[in-house]
């Protein structure tokens, strides 16, 4: 840290601009898009790409911040500034209705078809992500929303079936 000539307070200085660093606000609630991306998940930094505001992958290393210390990058030699249809690389930024826990639904199925809707579920899932999934610990996303509510309608289930929570997620 580098005392400012004019305070007795230590500032520090971005070491590259030779210029106090700006103090990030703590308070910013502000959800970045690139915190929720997964680690494996591959930024494009290429700025004269014409769909840059359209890209999750563009957005995502718009809004990088500090959080993350390791970055997956594209190869931007392997981009194409023409975006959308031109680039494989090209993700279309869109939500989807991710659900959360599904034990008010398993709490309607008939007592006697609980073993099988569990022994059905397992084929389609691990022991450990199914609890994982009943309890809400972890997304479940549409495709196995569908297949979990087939399940559960094989097996006496009348009302259509509603998951614990839902959230909107971005489409990684």
């Amino acid at each position: 840290m580098i005392f400012h000539q004019r305070s007795k307070y230590p500032v520090q200085y971005n070491v590259f601009q030779k210029q106090p660093m700006k103090k990030l606000s703590t308070t910013d609630t502000k959800d970045h898009i690139s915190d929720q991306a997964p680690d494996s998940f591959g930024l494009c930094f290429r700025t004269d790409c014409a769909t840059v505001h359209q890209c999750l992958r563009g957005l995502a290393a718009q809004d990088i911040n500090d959080k993350r210390l390791i970055l997956s990058i594209v190869n931007p030699i392997l981009t194409d500034p023409k975006g959308k249809t031109a680039c494989r690389f090209f993700r279309p930024v869109e939500k989807i209705r991710m659900a959360f826990g599904f034990k008010k639904a398993m709490d309607k199925v008939p007592s006697g078809n609980i073993r099988h809707v569990r022994a059905s579920l397992l084929l389609q899932m691990c022991r450990r992500n199914y609890y994982y999934y009943l309890n809400g610990e972890k997304a479940i996303d549409p495709q196995l929303q569908q297949e979990i509510a087939a399940i559960l309608i094989q097996n006496g289930l009348t009302e259509p079936v509603e998951f614990d929570r839902y959230e909107w997620h971005y489409a990684w």
